[in-house]
């Protein structure tokens, strides 16, 4: 799995950029931070809540129904 140490020192996908540096769902967040806050690398919406991944890891909100963005505007 990707998550592999060796596997994810390396350039699995070979564009160049080591996989820990890479944003494999364009949320802003590197592998490697998503990684270490449980978010899903390849879903820019780990929890389904409407709010992308970075938005609640720089707000602080973290993966709860109850922060749901059910209006589009970013804030729960």
């Amino acid at each position: 799995g990707i998550f592999h140490q060796a596997e994810f020192r390396r350039d699995t996908d070979i564009n160049g950029v080591n996989d820990t540096q890479d944003d494999w769902d364009g949320d802003g967040l590197t592998n490697l931070e998503e990684y270490m806050w449980r978010f899903d690398p390849w879903n820019y919406d780990t929890d389904g809540d409407g709010i992308i991944d970075s938005k609640e890891n720089k707000t602080g909100l973290r993966r709860t129904p109850v922060y749901s963005d059910s209006d589009g505007d970013l804030m729960p």
